[in-house]
């Protein structure tokens, strides 16, 4: 029983952190409400998280030059991530994520296509379910919904 109470908390955790990288585009408080989330449990998805949220949080800054300090060590943080944990394919969901949605000036798009073929075998293999709803949700939303995945 005690174990089922734990991995409840940690999924509705997880459905919170989701949620709120869904909306942190949106405006600085519900970006600062991601990072304040993420960055109190260290696990390698919420940091993850934390890292987007502080790529994200430099789109509501002004000065030119702390936007660019914060998009950077978001990214770092992200890359590291996904560096030291390659079977985390939630990062590589929000790499892509971050990736699509990063004007192309900054150069941050390298990663699109293997990315995606990364996920597109997570969604074949995988039973993670709710994951996988989680991205689905994000693809039908952008209009980037790959063939690959309508075939199920």
């Amino acid at each position: 029983m005690i174990y089922f109470g734990i991995f409840n908390q940690q999924v509705n955790y997880m459905t919170k952190l989701r949620e709120l990288y869904n909306v942190a585009h949106i405006d600085a408080q519900n970006c600062n409400c991601l990072i304040e989330n993420a960055q109190h449990d260290s696990a390698v998805v919420s940091q993850g998280y934390l890292a987007a949220g502080i790529i994200i949080s430099a789109k509501f800054l002004f000065n030119p030059l702390t936007k660019i300090k914060l998009f950077n060590d978001g990214k770092k943080r992200l890359e590291d991530l996904i560096a030291q944990n390659p079977r985390a394919y939630e990062l590589f969901y929000i790499r892509y994520s971050i990736q699509k949605n990063t004007p192309s000036f900054l150069g941050y798009n390298r990663n699109l296509n293997t990315d995606r073929m990364i996920l597109v075998n997570f969604f074949e293999n995988s039973n993670d379910q709710i994951l996988k709803d989680h991205i689905l949700f994000y693809l039908q939303n952008t209009d980037d919904l790959w063939p690959e995945l309508t075939k199920s």
